[in-house]
């Protein structure tokens, strides 16, 4: 056993799939096959059980889990630890930041200026993605970090919590139940079809939580996409309001909802296999900085959460 297989079984455990985490490892699908289960004669037990397309960890499999992130989160620490006796008295550095479209509208600008005119040693890579790319770049070491929606059961990533969202329907204005101005519960739109993000997303999950099915789902993961085929009148789609905020058409309308958990977390993450430089660090305060601001000015609508946690310290 080596630390190579140790990643290699963290991977496929986090994406629960052979085939998505032997193209984020960038291996042959039977090459990582192939080390998963040396891993298992080696530790004479079962890792996995196949379910559908997917993986489902074993007791055994979920215990090896456990042991195997903290036993690769001492490493890079220890890495991280004397990388960081070499650093200069100035912070330099790349951080690659990772975020929804609707955010990385807000942060391009002046948090984007601002920033470098204070650490100009430090450059910020911003790309904007859906949560499960977003996901995926910090799992493979592409972004240092990223913004999310939802609280992710991962056992990889750190999360801090940023603000709570409110969320809404945005629908064609044609509609009946668009019509009256009023709330409505979900189960209301009846057969119209919601047009969602591919599985998993946070919305996904919301939707599920209100026991409501829709007739028809239609999957899309892109923002601009999304709005484009509500004004078509193909469906309706759910939204935080900072998304819901950019959308300036007749064609559509903005339904609040009356189902419980309507709303969502807005986290800051990174990988805790990866230990951030002294640069990220600097960029995640700041980042937590520059979302009080959006907030307390009102340019975003959404409610902070306390800085509580270690890493607001």
């Amino acid at each position: 056993m080596d630390f190579r297989q140790i990643r290699y079984f963290v991977h496929v455990a986090e994406f629960r799939n052979i085939t998505r985490a032997a193209s984020m490892l960038r291996i042959s699908q039977p090459a990582l096959s192939r080390q998963i289960q040396l891993l298992e004669q080696e530790l004479a037990t079962k890792l996995f059980h196949r379910k559908g397309h997917g993986l489902v960890l074993t007791a055994d499999g979920a215990l090896f889990l456990d042991h195997c992130t903290r036993l690769l989160k001492e490493f890079e620490e220890v890495k991280g630890l004397f990388q960081r006796r070499r650093k200069s008295s100035e912070l330099t550095g790349v951080v690659g930041i990772g975020m929804p479209v609707p955010m990385i509208q807000m942060f391009a600008s002046p948090f984007l200026s601002q920033f470098t005119h204070a650490f100009p040693g430090i450059f910020l890579r911003m790309a904007e993605g859906f949560s499960a790319l977003l996901h995926e770049w910090l799992l493979s070491g592409s972004m240092d970090l990223a913004m999310l929606y939802g609280i992710s059961n991962s056992k990889v990533l750190v999360q801090q919590r940023l603000v709570v969202e409110d969320l809404a329907l945005l629908a064609p204005a044609h509609l009946p139940f668009a019509k009256g101005g009023n709330p409505i519960y979900l189960r209301e739109i009846g057969d119209t079809a919601m047009i969602l993000p591919h599985r998993p997303h946070a919305l996904r999950d919301i939707v599920d939580q209100t026991g409501f099915t829709p007739n028809e789902v239609i999957e899309v993961d892109a923002l601009t996409l999304m709005v484009e085929l509500v004004r078509e009148g193909k469906g309706v789609t759910l939204l935080p309001q900072l998304s819901l905020n950019q959308v300036k058409d007749k064609e559509v309308t903005v339904v609040s909802l009356s189902d419980s958990g309507m709303n969502w977390d807005v986290t800051l993450c990174h990988s805790s296999l990866r230990p951030l430089s002294e640069a990220a660090v600097e960029v995640r305060r700041s980042i937590r900085a520059e979302v009080e601001r959006l907030v307390t000015s009102g340019r975003w609508q959404a409610r902070l959460i306390p800085a509580t946690d270690e890493f607001d310290l």
